[in-house]
């Protein structure tokens, strides 16, 4: 199974995203032995944006951290919504401005306001990471649309993953190869080699 991660980088607003990832997200994810990571994970050359838009139309689960009026953040959850009728889940760090000192940026936006997300400690995210994990599981488990875009309109469909999930040429050739000539052991190589890959 494969997560996709929507998050602010770095220190942003007083929250240190790196952390959330390292203390909060990553930890619920090897609960479930489900790998993925952010587009920072992503090294090899090419577009960081058809990378982002595979990821969100291929991900099994996708965790949003809406804590900031982040317009990448926002954009990337409306394209999965719009994609992917189930299995976005969204984080976001506990307010701690009085609530007389807060200013339209510090509130959920409007139209996420319907939705339901995860508070946590933004000092101390490990704190929620057994309620995290609970929330997944319900999640993984739940055949519930979360997507506002596919309960408005029940007769849209979600796309085939697998349409978009491209496998390079090289590694059919080196896989029919290796059928062709019965060499299951070279077979069984490229089987734990493809694990690395998004098409695995």
């Amino acid at each position: 199974m494969s997560a996709f991660i929507v998050r602010p980088f770095g220190i942003r607003s007083g929250i240190d995203f790196d952390k959330v990832q390292t203390d909060l997200i990553q930890p619920a994810l090897a609960r479930f032995e489900i790998r993925g990571g952010t587009t920072g994970k992503i090294l090899e050359a090419g577009n960081i944006r058809e990378d982002m838009f595979q990821q969100l139309l291929v991900a099994d689960l996708v965790i949003a951290d809406v804590s900031l009026h982040n317009a990448n953040v926002f954009y990337e959850l409306g394209i999965r919504h719009a994609l992917r009728p189930r299995r976005t889940y969204l984080l976001r760090a506990r307010q701690e401005k009085p609530r007389q000192e807060r200013g339209p940026e510090d509130e959920v936006p409007f139209d996420l306001r319907t939705d339901r997300y995860l508070e946590y400690d933004p000092k101390e995210p490990a704190a929620t990471l057994s309620t995290f994990i609970d929330a997944l599981n319900q999640t993984l488990l739940s055949d519930r649309q979360d997507s506002p875009v596919f309960r408005l309109l029940p007769d849209l469909q979600a796309q085939d993953r697998a349409r978009f999930l491209p496998v390079s040429m090289k590694f059919r050739e080196d896989v029919e190869l290796a059928s062709k000539k019965g060499q299951i052991g070279i077979l069984g190589l490229l089987g734990l080699d493809a694990g690395e890959f998004p098409w695995a």
